[in-house]
Parts: C-alpha cells; structure tokens; sequence
C-alpha cells in the first residue's frame, strides 16, 4: 500500500477537508443515516464524499450504505465534482454522480454554504432474497435531503411568500410574517437562491455491477431492456479460474458472446496495441517475479532489458510469445493469418454499439476473466481485486505496475 501512496496511486485526486466546520457539516450527514461522528481534524474524501480515513477509523468501508447495493452520498463541498470515486458501489455510480453534479451545480454550490448534502441512492428495494432479485433493477432514484431540513425550510418560505403576496387578510399577513421572520432566522432569506434539487430518476439498467451479494454482475442480450433473457455472473465465479483455459472462463466468455456483448478480432487491436502489450508483459513480469524477485526491471537500460529477455526467452510461456509476434505483425501493419487458441480470450472487447456504461461493465469483467493481466484495466475498474493482487507481487511486477499506471492511467469523470 504504501508503494502505491508514495507513487501517487492511492488517494490521488482525493478532496482534503481540515476545516472544523466542514468536518461538523460532514457528521450531520453521517448522524442523518445512523453512522456515528467521526472525531477527526483532518479527512479525505471522494466524489461521493467516502473517505478511507473515516472507513478506518469505523473498520468498515461499508460505513456509507445500507446493505452493500443501496448506498448513501455526502456532499460538502462542489469541488467534489471533479474527484475520483474510490470505492463505488454500482458500476454506474461514475455516470450517475457525473449527471447529478451536472444538473445541479448551481444549487449544490449555494447549500453547501450552509450545510452538507446527504445523497440516497434509492433501487427501490429494501433488501435482496438472492442475486435473482437484482434483475428487477432497471432504475435508481437520487433522493436528496440536508441537516436542518434546510431545502425543506426553503420550499416552506417560499410557499409563504407566495402566501404573503397574495393574501388579503391583516390577521393572515400578521401570521404569515411571523412565520417568515421565524423561518429567516433559522434558514436565512431563501427567496432568490437556487437550493432546489429534486428526485433525479437514472434508468436504463439492464447491464451493471453492484457490490451485492459479494460482488455480482448483471447482464441482458444486446444490453438492451428489450430482452427477456439475463445472466448472473457472480465476481469470485469470475476471478476463480486458474488461467484463461478454464471451464469457467470458457463459458464466461461463450456466453457473453452469445449474448452479444462481445467481438474478437485484431483490427480492434490495431489503435489499442498497448493494450496487449500489458498483457504481454505480465507474463515477463511474473517470470521475474518467481525466479528474480529482487530486480528492478524497468529501471533497467533497453539494451539491458533485451538482453535479459533474450537469455530467458525460452522459458517464458507460450502466452508471451505468442502476443509478441501478434504485436510486432500489428505495428508492421500486417494482418496476422490466424488467432492461436491460446490467446483469443485476449483479443475479446466489448461491441462498440454499447453504451459506454454497459462497456465500462464488459471491461470489468474481460480483466478479470484474463486474470487482470491488463494492469491498467485492472486498477481502472476493480481497485479492490488490484490491491489484493499488488500485495502479493514482488519488486518486478510492483515497480512495473507503478510506473505502467502512471503513465497510462486518466482519471475517469
């Protein structure tokens, strides 16, 4: 963990909040869903306002959902717009959060001057039987509340402005300005500021992950709403191979072709060679990591590392030799005769006719059935399943990983 920190990798693009009245602000909203107040000087905090500060200090980076689908989001500051998710609970939550914040910049610029937002990412379910349950999705609401009640309290005074303007009655003028002097005081005047948000309905959710049931993703024919047929795929089902040759990764991917989720082919490939050359590399890297785990390899100079790769190249599997002559035909622009066997599952993406959320899911999956030998897509989609792999890599594949993520890796807005 603490390579990935110093590297800029863990916690980059985090919001820090050390003044008192923004952390004040912050447990209101934390009180508001039953989550005890956090007492610290100092929290970083993402764009759904989870912070891995207030997750360690809980022991619990669930801290903000009930349940592990239905999630909560905290809002105290616009800057938040613009970070990271660290720990997103639905693949969709970028998507989402980005057209919330959209929508509702102005106002969420003007409340946060007074108070914190609370975010409930409503599916409209209280709690799941089995992961069956999670084809019923096809929507989520974004229901938004404040300590204070202060949007509740602006939409009261200005029902009694209106009130006020219209009425004709001494007695009901004396009553109705007591009530806005009443309401003044507690909220300020509200009249001419933007602190409206209403119910923000995100549909179209026949293909998602959730954290659910452990992990689960959820896909439909075509990704398309019309279909009747569904699969289930769970994240461990996924990740439990021991190559790319099993049974279960086999039918993983025979099925994501048949429901039309997936292509293969090499011209794909041709703007995206860099792609397979992560994956080509991973083979290299866990040689190294076996039989050399001391070494720094990508500090080394090219001609050393040619060298190195020559003395061991026949003892590297199969796998790394055969992505290298696909590259090299690639970059000389030759077509390739045929496709190994060995690695077609590689050269599998997502069909370009799908929306960009549901190809963000396809992504996820394709990493993790080719054991997340594509660095990059593995800490882009599944940073739980990178942190877990990281930690069990020596000096070669961690130094590579680093320095492969730093340079490829963007931030997703």
């Amino acid at each position: 963990m603490q390579e990935l920190i110093d590297a800029g990798l863990y916690g980059k693009g985090l919001i820090c909040i050390d003044d008192a009245e923004l952390i004040r602000r912050y447990n209101a909203c934390l009180e508001m869903i039953g989550v005890k107040k956090v007492r610290r000087k100092r929290i970083c905090i993402d764009r759904m306002g989870w912070s891995p500060d207030v997750a360690a200090t809980l022991g619990n980076n669930f801290y903000l959902s009930r349940g592990e689908a239905n999630p909560f989001a905290i809002i105290i500051t616009p800057k938040q717009k613009y970070a990271p998710i660290y720990f997103p609970c639905h693949s969709f939550d970028w998507e989402l959060m980005h057209q919330w914040f959209v929508i509702y910049e102005q106002e969420v610029s003007e409340i946060t001057k007074y108070t914190g937002i609370l975010l409930d990412i409503d599916q409209e379910v209280n709690a799941y039987e089995d992961e069956r349950d999670l084809i019923m999705v096809d929507h989520v609401i974004v229901r938004v509340s404040t300590p204070g009640s202060l949007i509740e309290e602006a939409r009261s005074q200005k029902v009694l402005v209106e009130r006020f303007m219209q009425e004709r009655k001494i007695i009901e003028i004396q009553h109705i300005a007591r009530d806005l002097m009443v309401s003044r005081a507690k909220i300020g005047d509200m009249r001419n500021q933007k602190v409206f948000i209403d119910d923000l309905r995100f549909e179209g959710l026949c293909v998602y992950y959730t954290r659910a049931f452990g992990g689960t993703f959820v896909l439909c024919q075509n990704g398309e709403h019309a279909s009747d047929e569904y699969f289930i795929l769970n994240k461990s089902i996924a990740r439990s191979s021991s190559g790319i040759n099993s049974v279960i990764d086999k039918n993983i991917l025979s099925k994501l072709e048949s429901f039309h989720l997936i292509d293969l082919g090499v011209t794909f490939w041709i703007d995206n060679v860099t792609c397979l050359e992560l994956i080509r590399d991973s083979f290299l890297m866990e040689y190294l990591d076996k039989y050399d785990p001391d070494l720094n390899f990508v500090e080394l100079s090219p001609a050393l590392k040619k060298g190195m790769i020559a003395e061991i190249s026949s003892e590297l599997p199969i796998e790394y030799h055969e992505l290298d002559i696909l590259i090299r035909s690639i970059r000389s622009n030759r077509s390739p005769a045929n496709i190994p066997d060995i690695i077609r599952p590689f050269l599998m993406y997502p069909r370009r006719e799908l929306s960009i959320v549901t190809i963000e899911v396809i992504w996820h999956i394709l990493t993790l059935v080719c054991d997340g030998r594509n660095v990059l897509m593995l800490y882009l989609y599944d940073k739980d399943s990178f942190m877990q792999m990281f930690g069990t890599w020596k000096t070669p594949r961690k130094t590579w990983a680093i320095k492969v993520i730093q340079k490829y890796h963007v931030n997703r807005l």
